[in-house]
């Protein structure tokens, strides 16, 4: 990382262990702490990855305020670097990375990082690249989604690479880390830095959620058995969920209205809803103006 001027964690021919980033370098401490505070964890147990060493930074430059973040002084002293990394040491001395906070999610109960499940599905030889995203899941709340970019050569195999792809995060992530879907894309977008931009993956799945939820209802998807649903993916049944709890026909206008999540530029949501009326199943034919109840606006 940047705030440590260089390699600080490593492995080291046979010293080594699957999905590990190894062990520290010579002068170099690492430790495992409760977030943003010096209290440090046991063997095995989950928390924010903390460093010491001789080649941390001195600080950011005019900006005192960000450095308090991320440099701070623990009681032995010592100038420790808190990654915001979630991760675990084991008894053996080596560093397992499992994701950054911000991007945690929970499934069930269970945290989720996306970046430790990206680690396992770009090992196959045949991925060039991978993001998961979560999305919401009726049942658990979110699950997680893997979207994949693979290599030239195996694009006449994606049938069978997904049952790879299966196969292998069964092999090496709990029953609960398990990828809802796998959507195999041309390329994925990427931040100024070359990573790739989840956000911005995050934001599409949103923006194809909300279309599918319309067309659902246009469509005539309302009244499904029991059954029915049990079949469906848990991204059919949130967008069914969509159009069962927000769709409401107004008493004798025969008309649907449709009530949608507001988004910033960034695609995050404002906690406003826009209310769109719209030809459907339950409509009269005819087609309604389109505003925001809270704020007024598209």
């Amino acid at each position: 990382m940047t705030e440590l001027s260089g390699t600080s964690v490593t492995c080291m021919g046979n010293v080594n262990k699957f999905t590990s980033l190894g062990i520290p370098l010579p002068l170099n401490t690492y430790g495992i702490f409760e977030r943003g505070t010096d209290k440090e964890l046991k063997y095995g147990e989950e928390g924010e990855i903390c460093i010491t060493g001789p080649t941390e930074m001195l600080g950011y430059l005019d900006n005192e305020e960000e450095e308090s973040k991320v440099i701070k002084i623990h009681s032995d002293g010592k100038r420790w670097i808190h990654s915001e990394d979630v991760g675990i040491i084991d008894e053996d001395g080596f560093l397992f990375f499992k994701g950054r906070y911000k991007r945690m999610f929970t499934h069930g109960g269970f945290k989720l990082y996306p970046s430790y499940i990206e680690g396992i599905i770009v090992s196959h030889p045949k991925v060039e690249n991978c993001c998961v995203i979560s999305i919401p899941d009726q049942t658990y709340g979110f699950s997680p989604e893997a979207h994949v970019v693979i290599k030239k050569d195996s694009v006449s195999q994606l049938k069978k690479l997904k049952e790879e792809l299966i196969k292998l995060c069964q092999d090496k992530l709990p029953e609960y880390s398990q990828p809802e879907d796998f959507i195999f894309e041309e390329d994925l977008p990427l931040t100024s830095v070359g990573k790739v931009d989840y956000k911005k993956v995050e934001k599409m799945k949103r923006v194809k959620i909300l279309v599918a939820s319309v067309l659902f209802c246009a469509m005539g998807y309302v009244g499904y058995t029991a059954h029915e649903k049990m079949t469906m993916s848990s991204t059919e049944r949130f967008m069914l969920a969509n159009v069962e709890a927000l769709t409401s026909v107004e008493s004798g206008s025969g008309y649907c209205t449709m009530h949608f999540p507001c988004f910033d530029t960034y695609g995050n949501p404002t906690g406003k809803y826009s209310a769109s009326s719209y030809t459907g199943p339950n409509c009269n034919g005819s087609y309604h103006s389109h505003s925001c109840k809270n704020c007024n606006k598209v």
